[in-house]
């Protein structure tokens, strides 16, 4: 899939509104739609991604409110539309993964057990890795093989 221009998948969110976006952040995207990172869901198994409103498959962030932890306790909502399969979505764990803002780079460090993969590899337990722009997160099954869901940075 290509990537999309940042500025035009953020003036996007911003015109069809935050909220979904910003699920279990500390703090709303301001009204000039301030967004310093978007994951944005490209692949979920069993889920026509293509169909489903920006809004309602990306995760925008702010700097501000580094470092922001991602899983099913923080982003129940994002995480049941784009996994609707609890039993996949039990493979998502309540805090998987941290990204940071760190002098303009993004960073994860991995928390879950379950397999995660940046670029298509997979992340030590608790080892931190940059993230490019354009780079894409992958979350594994129970199987710690098959990637049933990823969000392009």
């Amino acid at each position: 899939q290509p990537q999309r221009d940042f500025r035009e998948v953020v003036r996007e969110l911003w015109r069809t509104g935050w909220e979904a976006a910003t699920e279990g952040q500390s703090s709303s995207i301001g009204a000039s739609g301030e967004a310093d990172v978007v994951l944005e869901c490209i692949l979920a198994t069993g889920v026509d991604v293509a169909s489903l409103p920006l809004k309602h498959k990306c995760l925008a962030l702010r700097a501000g409110d580094s470092p922001w932890t991602v899983g099913r306790m923080q982003q129940p909502n994002l995480f049941t539309r784009v996994v609707p399969d609890e039993s996949v979505r039990g493979s998502i764990s309540r805090s998987h993964l941290t990204l940071s803002w760190q002098r303009g780079t993004v960073r994860l460090k991995k928390l879950s057990a379950n397999v995660v993969l940046v670029d298509g590899r997979p992340i030590p337990p608790q080892q931190e890795m940059a993230v490019s722009n354009g780079g894409q997160i992958g979350f594994c099954g129970q199987d710690n093989l098959t990637t049933f869901l990823v969000f392009q940075v």
